[in-house]
């Protein structure tokens, strides 16, 4: 089969852009596939050559719209990237391209106006299958479970563009791929159009693991947020620190840069947490071999995620747990909790609690090596499914 793979998110080497599309790439190629890859016209020289990619896209829509702090003016940026992205990609899916699949790793509201066009100018030939994927949607679920698009004009520009690729969808030539059964079985029941599960392919980080006979890590990485919990997980560290003075666990959290929570108020490192030798703030972004260094090191992830973000989505971190054998503790009710549950071992909180993770805390300490095992036996199933061998087989069947 012959892939294209069109990404302008492909620019630098933040976020997990680089290692996604690499994932998939080095993944198709082993299963004998043909690879062609777009990035961004700004990308790194260092990520051009690693993919073999092109860089003939736009500028990543998502570092454009982490710049732009004018609402007007980003909901400007819809029709503009769609059409940038429309006339750079038109020339790359010309009448001698025979792609089998074009396949958009993450898809914004930008990306599919662009795509929509593309299918109804008839510019997308119809021996070639389009799957775009979408690792979330502007939908939310309210506490009683009912499904409803976010008060927002892109959402209501959203389920508009959706609707109109109604008669592509059922026809096939359109795939609509969503990574959690919670999300797909969401948008089916708001658009009664067909969405297919597809496990995001996560690669085994591989590392020495250390000798070192050191206290027990508890760790949590990633960029701090609110729907992280970031604020509600150092103020469980403070407390349970408190009441456990002798504990043998040492904590480390990522924080590159302060942020608000959801009633704007700033939040910053704890002075208490800063102070004490236990706890450890990391304040860069990994580099080189680094994080896979920080896993191998790494006993316990803490990911105590808010359901008003992850009852739907799903996260990266947490399928790396999985297929490393490492345990978490999570919020109820999200999907990081019943693939953990299901894929891996998890100790699980309530939803914006402290004392709750301060109890889940508690019970991973008095627990870990027991949940590590349990962990270790499922990290094969993990890995099994959240690969590019069984994406790309869910896809075809």
């Amino acid at each position: 089969m012959r892939w294209l793979i069109v990404e302008d998110a492909l620019q630098d080497r933040k976020g997990h852009w680089y290692e996604y599309v690499r994932t998939f790439r080095e993944g198709l190629l082993k299963l004998g596939d043909n690879v062609t890859i777009l990035a961004s016209q700004n990308a790194e020289r260092f990520i051009l050559n690693e993919l073999d990619a092109k860089p003939v896209l736009p500028e990543s829509i998502w570092h454009s719209l982490a710049l732009q702090k004018s609402a007007w003016k980003r909901y400007l940026m819809i029709p503009k990237h769609a059409f940038k992205t429309l006339f750079s990609v038109r020339s790359q899916i010309s009448e001698g391209s025979c792609y089998d699949i074009i396949f958009v790793p993450t898809v914004s509201v930008h990306h599919l106006l662009c795509w929509i066009l593309l299918i109804k100018l008839r510019l997308i030939k119809n021996h070639t299958r389009l799957l775009l994927y979408f690792l979330s949607l502007p939908i939310k679920s309210s506490y009683n479970d009912q499904i409803h698009w976010s008060a927002s004009p892109t959402s209501k520009l959203m389920k508009w563009l959706f609707l109109s690729l109604r008669k592509e969808s059922a026809s096939g030539q359109v795939i609509l791929g969503v990574e959690t059964i919670a999300l797909k079985n969401a948008m089916e029941s708001l658009l009664d159009m067909p969405f297919i599960y597809l496990p995001q392919p996560v690669e085994l980080i591989c590392a020495k693991e250390s000798t070192k006979n050191n206290a027990p890590l508890f760790a949590c990485y990633g960029a701090a947020r609110h729907e992280k919990g970031s604020n509600l997980l150092q103020s469980a560290i403070a407390l349970y620190l408190k009441r456990n003075p002798h504990t043998k666990v040492n904590f480390s959290i990522q924080w590159i840069d302060d942020f608000k929570d959801d009633h704007e108020n700033h939040i910053i490192k704890l002075p208490s947490l800063l102070q004490d030798q236990r706890v450890e703030y990391i304040t860069e972004y990994f580099k080189g071999n680094e994080y896979a260094e920080r896993l191998s090191q790494t006993k316990i992830l803490l990911l105590p995620y808010r359901t008003s973000s992850y009852k739907l989505r799903g996260s990266r971190v947490v399928i790396e747990a999985m297929i490393n054998g490492i345990p978490v503790v999570t919020t109820e009710g999200t999907t990081l909790a019943k693939q953990a549950e299901h894929y891996g071992s998890a100790i699980l909180c309530k939803d914006g609690d402290v004392e709750s993770l301060v109890n889940a805390i508690h019970q991973m300490e008095q627990n870990y090596l027991k949940l590590i095992n349990l962990a270790e036996s499922r990290k094969l199933s993990a890995r099994d499914h959240f690969s590019v061998k069984e994406f790309r087989r869910m896809l075809l069947s």
